[in-house]
């Protein structure tokens, strides 16, 4: 009796080893997954092991070979994965992610092989953030430039007299004769 537990325990350890009975088997953090996978790209050196052999390949030559990525590293580190959507298919799960990265962020849909523990499919778009501009000075300067108008004087002096009148010589721009102090 001893002898046949130890026989069935060990058919059942082969078959979780040769990856026979997935239903037993922990599934893999996605999140975790795609920020090793984003780190790899960013710094250009992805684990062959990772990935099933069509993406590897479309990965090289979307890479010319390098397997680093410039919009994902522009991008800066990992901050945050938000799973958005997740559907199981016969051979593992397809997952839609939105990262949250220093200086942007990224969506993703990823598909994982739960019988090869590899990544088969994956594709990206980068968002970077917006530049950030100078903050325009709060407080104007309180004193006034010789060139401002004074109180009772029109508002735009012009030496050429009738320039602000019609469109300037040579022009015939619709907006500059509807606007002509603007041309």
């Amino acid at each position: 009796m001893k002898n046949r537990l130890c026989k069935a325990l060990f058919v059942l350890a082969v078959l979780f080893e040769l990856g026979l009975a997935p239903a037993a088997r922990a599934q893999a953090d996605p999140t975790a997954v795609l920020a090793g996978m984003i780190q790899q790209l960013q710094m250009g050196m992805p684990n062959a092991a990772w990935y099933g052999p069509e993406l590897w390949r479309a990965m090289a030559m979307a890479t010319n070979n390098t397997g680093r990525y410039p919009q994902l590293a522009q991008l800066g580190p990992v901050q945050n994965i938000v799973i958005d959507q997740r559907q199981q298919l016969p051979q593992g799960w397809l997952y839609a992610m939105t990262v949250q990265h220093a200086n942007g962020q990224s969506t993703w849909q990823m598909g994982i092989n739960t019988y090869m523990n590899r990544i088969e499919y994956a594709d990206f778009r980068a968002v970077p953030a917006p530049a950030r501009f100078p903050v325009p000075n709060p407080h104007p300067n309180p004193y006034p430039d010789a060139t401002s108008p004074k109180p009772g004087s029109p508002a735009n002096p012009d030496p050429t007299p009738g320039r602000n009148s019609t469109a300037p010589p040579g022009s015939s721009d619709e907006a500059c004769k509807k606007f002509p102090n603007l041309c």
